[in-house]
């Protein structure tokens, strides 16, 4: 053909100069690389992770929007700090020492951010407060930069009658002081609903803020109250004493039982043996430490509110006071009403017994 192209056969080409050149040229062929800087600060990126100025740029922009949010007024700033629960003066003086707090932090320390709220310092200087019960939350308002601490102030809770005195002690068990009240009658005719009335008839010795109730036995002794008032009827007080022991196989021989009944497996036992609330009168009560612990409680309860009589449960403040209070309704609602009118007291301390002792018995005081 006339246009056909002869083609070059592969030793002639090898052998060609233009294609030994080229082959020479790459077989020599170094690429350029930029000169590697080996001073402290490209090492320390280097570890970093931040070699490239992009990557620099980057991380010292993300460093000023950090110090920033952190120590800037921003969104995140505190503005603002409330305490509720309290009255004006101990708002105002409460609401100062939680800004102590904020201030009082290290220079470095992001004290006004919200991110860096520290509750917990917060909360212990707030409870350094004679005043205050305790400290219940501590609120962060994200959107106006509030915080709010919501608190319970202490507050005369039990008017105690103690060895013929009365005295006020507050919520959270601690002695107050002698109340405005002087003489046992006029503690008994003391209607205050906000206050519960108890009644101990131990010596002990006072000291300035003592502690009069443990915690344990605030909380049993609220559960009982509470329980008793809502299932059962308004306590009209509630004697504290020391424990004494219980003789259960021996109720019934002792106390000359007339009856014995079993109703919902609660067996109640009816007595007119001697009283063990019955002391002799030559006999000296033993000193009692402060605070108390526990011991047996002795519910007074209204038996006629014509005549003003009552009845009392006997009771141990270590029991659970919603089996007691249900053992003591079952009971209560299965009695006829003379004799009700009869009831001296109700020995609950024995779990699912009941000892019923009648008044002009021997076992009544």
């Amino acid at each position: 053909m006339l246009f056909k192209k002869n083609k070059t056969k592969s030793k002639v080409r090898f052998e060609q100069k233009e294609f030994t050149s080229k082959v020479r040229q790459a077989r020599n062929f170094k690429r350029k690389s930029n000169p590697v800087s080996n001073t402290p600060y490209a090492t320390f990126m280097k570890r970093l992770g931040l070699s490239t100025w992009w990557s620099q740029a980057l991380a010292f922009l993300g460093l000023l929007g950090l110090i920033y949010i952190l120590y800037v007024p921003n969104l995140l700033s505190i503005k603002s700090v409330e305490v509720i629960g309290a009255n004006l003066s101990e708002k105002t003086l409460l609401e100062t020492e939680a800004k102590k707090v904020i201030d009082t932090n290290p220079f470095w320390y992001p004290k006004n951010n919200l991110l860096f709220l520290q509750p917990k310092k917060i909360i212990q200087q707030i409870s350094t407060n004679p005043n205050v019960y305790q400290v219940n939350s501590i609120i962060r308002e994200w959107k106006t930069g509030k915080i709010t601490v919501s608190v319970t102030l202490k507050y005369e809770k039990y008017l105690v009658l103690a060895n013929s005195k009365v005295y006020d002690v507050y919520n959270d068990g601690t002695l107050k002081g002698l109340s405005g009240l002087s003489e046992e009658v006029q503690w008994k005719n003391e209607q205050n609903s906000s206050m519960t009335k108890l009644k101990f008839d131990y010596p002990f010795t006072l000291e300035e803020n003592q502690a009069f109730l443990s915690q344990e036995l605030l909380v049993n002794l609220n559960s009982f109250y509470d329980f008793i008032e809502d299932k059962i009827d308004q306590v009209q007080y509630i004697e504290l004493k020391i424990p004494t022991s219980i003789k259960v196989d021996q109720l019934a021989s002792e106390n000359s039982v007339n009856s014995s009944d079993i109703v919902n497996e609660v067996e109640i036992i009816e007595g007119e043996g001697e009283s063990e609330d019955k002391n002799d009168n030559n006999t000296a009560l033993p000193q009692i430490e402060l605070p108390l612990q526990g011991g047996e409680l002795l519910v007074y309860l209204p038996r006629s509110k014509n005549d003003g009589s009552q009845y009392y449960v006997r009771i141990n403040s270590t029991q659970e006071p919603d089996s007691v209070v249900a053992r003591l309704l079952l009971l209560l609602s299965q009695m006829n009403p003379d004799r009700f009118n009869q009831l001296d007291y109700i020995d609950m301390r024995v779990d699912s017994k009941a000892f019923i002792c009648l008044v002009n018995t021997p076992c009544s005081k």
